[in-house]
């Protein structure tokens, strides 16, 4: 049966994402009202087989009778989606004085097993630690419990409340691919191409001129000197694989700045812009505007990669 009193509060939660102004120094979050905690887990909860490791969760301590907001951690240190969720940690945590819990993921940060065995990276697993973990944090039986994640979190925090109806009330997964299995694959790529065009129109083709000078260098090695200029990497290019392990690298970059375009300065993979989107597709338009060359397009190309990777500028 449908609670419609949970659908009515998650409602009200999203409305209220869209009229919470979040500046840089709120992503950062008010860590002095989170602790750092450990939970001792089974390393394997399916089948019970002997062995617990350590599960790092940041904890914020709430009224009793207030709502629970479980953050389930992705593949990386709990403490970067920590810092850059400040809708959880400025607006909701506050505004209903709720516990809060950011879980970390089995196998990233600190949550680490030993000895080391990739046979329990597994998102099943983990949903089992954010299960127990969950339990263990409630204030009350009656309290209700919203999952919170995004992207591949997003994806465990939808999970989390299907497998675990009983424990988890609602969920919000936000941009989380659940069903990118069942498409062509190319979803998220028009998806990014969407967000550069909407920026500047001819931004996707200056982005693709770039690409399709790489590929047509990769068949002439008399380029490959030229290309270690623009591109510096650590090593020398000598072959086409690694032009289209540079191409990859460019790629990358592109697609993620997509991802985390946020209208403040975020540290995500090093201190990125706001809104990086219209950056990038600035510096496109300036490096294709005339008088060009392939030269300067590649050299585009480099400064976003640049932008994304080397933010320090070291």
């Amino acid at each position: 049966p449908v609670d419609h009193k949970m659908v009515n509060f998650i409602s009200l939660l999203l409305i209220s994402a869209t009229s919470a102004a979040v500046s840089k120094e709120a992503v950062l979050g008010p860590e002095s009202e989170y602790k750092t905690m450990y939970f001792t887990q089974p390393v394997d909860h399916i089948n019970r087989n002997p062995g617990t490791f350590q599960v790092k969760a940041l904890v914020r301590t709430g009224d009793p009778d207030a709502p629970m907001f479980v953050y389930t951690g992705n593949e990386g240190p709990i403490e970067e989606f920590f810092r850059m969720t400040g809708w959880l940690t400025e607006y909701l945590g506050p505004k209903y004085n709720a516990t809060v819990a950011f879980i970390e993921h089995r196998y990233y940060g600190e949550s680490q097993i030993s000895p080391f065995t990739w046979d329990y990276l597994d998102s099943t697993q983990a949903l089992w630690d954010y299960a127990d973990i969950t339990r263990q944090l409630k204030p009350k039986p009656s309290t209700p419990v919203i999952a919170i994640g995004g992207s591949y979190g997003g994806m465990l925090s939808a999970f989390f409340r299907i497998k675990f109806p009983h424990i988890v009330d609602g969920a919000i997964a936000s941009s989380a691919p659940v069903i990118m299995a069942f498409n062509d694959g190319k979803g998220y790529s028009d998806i990014v191409s969407l967000d550069y065009k909407q920026v500047d129109k001819n931004c996707p083709e200056n982005i693709e001129s770039g690409f399709n000078i790489l590929k047509n260098l990769a068949t002439r090695p008399m380029t490959y000197y030229a290309l270690e200029g623009i591109f510096k990497p650590c090593q020398s290019i000598t072959s086409q694989v690694d032009i289209y392990q540079l191409e990859d690298w460019i790629t990358n970059a592109i697609m993620t700045i997509a991802q985390y375009n946020y209208p403040y300065e975020a540290n995500v993979y090093g201190e990125l812009p706001g809104y990086p989107v219209n950056v990038s597709c600035s510096i496109m338009a300036e490096y294709t505007a005339p008088p060009s060359n392939v030269w300067r397009t590649l050299s585009g190309l480099y400064e976003i990669a640049n932008m994304f990777y080397n933010s320090t500028g070291d």
